[in-house]
């Protein structure tokens, strides 16, 4: 037998049988079957931390990586799995480590260390390191990711009082951070990790490149007068480094900002998770477009909820140009109504 399937696949079967016939045409069949001893097996923790280091040093933003993928190794992984062959472990056990995090009612952290270890063995297969992957036979047994409603503010009294609390806060560039998450409502990672390259700001665009966008396609946001007065301001204080919101730890803007910054300063000015999230200016922003009865497909499209069909999606682009632009502008214009408490702008 050439082994069990699933666990050899039709296509690692096929390859055992070819060299089986190599051998025999070659009189080696006999060094086939009793091949020499081979070097020490692989273990998870040395491949998974070789993976990790991998994908810190891809990162743009580093610290996510070290500090939640690591994690969750050292958390759920490695106290089961560091010592252990890759080739020995088998989908029982993993399913068994899932499981096990599921009870703890954590499905969220149970699908993402599924996928940590679905990742790993797909670095040891390229690597050929092993020839099976269990994460294979465990796939239909791990549920799906929890779908959850970002916390968010609706109504315009409590809208217009969290801009103005904004406006307050102390650092100047997480101020601006927030306040563009509010103009712009891209997703936080494509705000802080923003390079200076990307703005026309005579132009009023920001075309954000496809390789940090979450569908890998290139972005355009059009910009409003006020987002391009804030832009322009922060220029003059982080224009010096490729970074428009560098970390702090970062004198030469080589680093883009953390990702806990600006949502560590909405619980500084008291903004629970429950109440509001950086992802919630999203949310926030599609809630007040669509009652205001703006185009959806632009809508979606500001969003970055681009269509399936990219034939549709580049036409879309070019003929909801114009629409996003007035969209946005109303926008902004209608957030610092709220903000200054003064009456909201129509639909144009």
């Amino acid at each position: 037998s050439l082994g069990e399937y699933p666990l050899i696949s039709l296509a690692e079967a096929r390859a055992k049988r070819d060299e089986m016939k190599k051998a025999v045409k070659e009189n080696k069949l006999e060094e086939f079957n009793n091949p020499l001893p081979t070097c020490p097996k692989a273990l998870f923790g040395d491949i998974a931390l070789k993976w990790c280091e991998r994908q810190e040093d891809a990162s743009r933003g580093a610290e996510r990586g070290k500090y939640i993928t690591r994690g969750r190794l050292e958390n759920y992984l490695f106290p089961t799995l560091r010592d252990k062959a890759m080739e020995d472990i088998t989908a029982p056990e993993l399913l068994d480590i899932i499981e096990g995090i599921e009870r703890n009612g954590t499905r969220e952290t149970a699908y993402r260390v599924y996928l940590i270890l679905k990742k790993v063995y797909d670095y040891a297969l390229a690597r050929e390191i092993v020839i099976k992957d269990p994460t294979r036979l465990i796939k239909d047994q791990v549920s799906s990711m929890p779908k959850t409603n970002r916390a968010t503010i609706e109504r315009a009294e409590d809208i217009g009082k969290l801009l103005r609390d904004i406006e307050i806060y102390k650092s100047f560039s997480v101020r601006c951070a927030m306040q563009l998450q509010a103009l712009t409502f891209v997703r936080p990672i494509e705000l802080r990790c923003a390079e200076w390259t990307e703005f026309d700001l005579d132009r009023a665009e920001w075309r954000i490149p496809a390789e940090r966008m979450k569908m890998k396609r290139p972005h355009l946001v059009p910009l409003s007068t006020q987002a391009v007065e804030i832009l322009r301001e922060l220029y003059k204080r982080t224009g010096y480094g490729k970074y428009a919101f560098p970390a702090i730890d970062a004198p030469a803007g080589d680093m883009p900002m953390s990702e806990s910054t600006a949502l560590s300063a909405l619980r500084s000015l008291g903004y629970t998770k429950d109440q509001m999230c950086m992802h919630g200016f999203r949310a926030m922003a599609s809630t007040i477009l669509n009652e205001n009865e703006w185009n959806p497909d632009a809508i979606e499209m500001q969003l970055a909820h681009f269509s399936k069909s990219t034939v549709r999606a580049s036409y879309n682009h070019a003929k909801l140009l114009g629409i996003r632009k007035n969209m946005m502008q109303w926008y902004a214009d209608y957030l610092y109504a709220l903000k200054e408490s003064s009456e909201p702008p129509k639909y144009r």
